[in-house]
């Protein structure tokens, strides 16, 4: 207690709970939406986080220090979906620079206000730090007020860096604003964070109808991180999750910063302990948490499911972040953990792992359609796993091989992690 009586304590305490794990009964007759957007179309048919790759992505935010309104942060990290952080110590505190000075969170002289942001708020509330001795009251408070998480940040703007998507490897300097962080109403755990990022003034090239074209000046705005709305209708809605993700597509092989390979449509490797993705709700890494229940904070599994989810939902067979969907195909989906359960009973698609698809059940999605037809070609003429004589993928799965079960592919084994289902077989209509 401090010594100023019952002083009104700010805590700005991460609550993380443990939903129910989630089942099948999901969108539309208990089945779950695939793809991603409705009525529009990015990366050969879906958007794969739904923010634009493009433009000023929070894609693979760096840990390491944003400055929010000219005061960087220490030890900034995600606490399941929220971000958390301290001005304790920050890189821009001046306080061990007064005679005798410390940080926030030692005791010791009594601090000017100004040496810190952290400073500042201890001593408006207390001013007893700030003229008579910097106790282990004052040190209290500021481990409690000096401690913020994504719902102290509502207003705030933040200056962060960003993986350029061109690369995924440099990055950009992004002006950020919090204007809203909500529990999501699908997953008791997950918060839905509502952010813009600033556009300075800047001349635009335009055409009118007529053939006319000028330029026109865009004065500064702040614009919508997530600019589609997704299945529900909320708009600009986004879960923070770790990592960066790569979205260049095709059969390539990408460099992460730690020097490991790795292909397009995924996490990029070394990423998850020094940046975070802004994960728009209209896209398939949010949704694979949200939606599915896969929260790679929960462990090991959980995040691998994640990362299988990701390619499942997207028909990414080949594993290349290719995808062979449409926005708004129902699909079922389940996995070895029981989180998401069978509950449809469709005809089989695939088997998955987080490299892509180990084998079809039966055909691909869209097998009758041209869009099948492209994908099983794709998946023939590709090199690597995907190129095995005449069939698609690698295999077709073995019958009765069940969920957790290890497939043979190329002489290796892979262990069955997930299965898709679809409504897709034989001339039977998608929709």
């Amino acid at each position: 207690m401090s010594r100023n009586a019952l002083m009104n304590v700010v805590v700005a305490m991460v609550i993380v709970g443990v939903a129910g794990a989630a089942s099948a009964n999901n969108l539309r007759n208990g089945t779950r939406f695939n793809g991603t957007r409705f009525n529009s179309s990015e990366m050969n048919g879906t958007r794969f986080n739904g923010t634009r790759f493009n433009s000023a992505v929070l894609n693979g935010t760096r840990f390491n220090s944003p400055m929010l309104n000219g005061t960087r942060f220490n030890n900034v990290a995600l606490s399941g979906t929220l971000l958390t952080g301290s001005l304790i110590a920050s890189p821009d505190s001046t306080c061990r620079s007064v005679s005798k000075g410390h940080d926030e969170n030692v005791q010791g002289v009594p601090l000017p206000a100004s040496c810190s942001a952290c400073a500042t708020m201890v001593c408006g509330l207390d001013s007893y730090c700030c003229t008579n001795w910097w106790d282990g009251y004052c040190v209290a408070e500021a481990n409690d007020w000096c401690q913020m998480d994504s719902r102290d940040l509502i207003g705030a703007e933040m200056t962060v860096d960003v993986v350029n998507a061109n690369d995924s490897q440099t990055t950009s300097t992004v002006k950020i604003r919090f204007d809203n962080v909500e529990q999501s109403p699908l997953q008791g755990d997950v918060y839905l964070h509502t952010v813009s990022y600033f556009s300075a003034g800047h001349y635009e090239y335009r055409c009118n109808f007529f053939g006319g074209c000028y330029l026109a000046w865009v004065p500064d705005q702040w614009l919508p991180i997530c600019p589609f709305s997704d299945q529900d209708g909320r708009y600009n809605k986004a879960v923070a999750v770790k990592g960066a993700w790569e979205s260049r597509e095709g059969y390539q092989t990408f460099v992460a910063p730690n020097g490991q390979a790795y292909s397009g449509g995924g996490l990029i490797p070394g990423t998850q302990g020094s940046s975070f993705t802004f994960a728009c709700t209209d896209g398939t890494i949010s949704k694979c948490v949200e939606r599915s229940g896969y929260k790679p904070w929960y462990g090991a599994s959980y995040d691998t499911l994640h990362q299988t989810c990701v390619r499942a939902m997207r028909a990414d067979y080949c594993g290349d972040g290719h995808s062979f969907t449409r926005p708004g195909t129902e699909i079922n989906i389940y996995d070895y953990m029981c989180i998401e359960q069978d509950t449809a009973g469709w005809y089989g698609d695939a088997s998955w792992d987080k490299s892509g698809a180990i084998c079809f059940s039966f055909t691909p999605r869209y097998s009758t359609d041209s869009a099948g037809a492209a994908a099983i070609d794709y998946a023939k003429n590709r090199g690597g796993r995907c190129a095995i004589s005449s069939i698609s993928i690698d295999q077709y799965c073995v019958p009765g091989n069940g969920l957790g079960s290890y497939e043979t592919v190329m002489n290796s084994p892979r262990q069955v992690l997930m299965r898709t289902e679809s409504r897709c077989l034989n001339g039977t209509s998608c929709y």
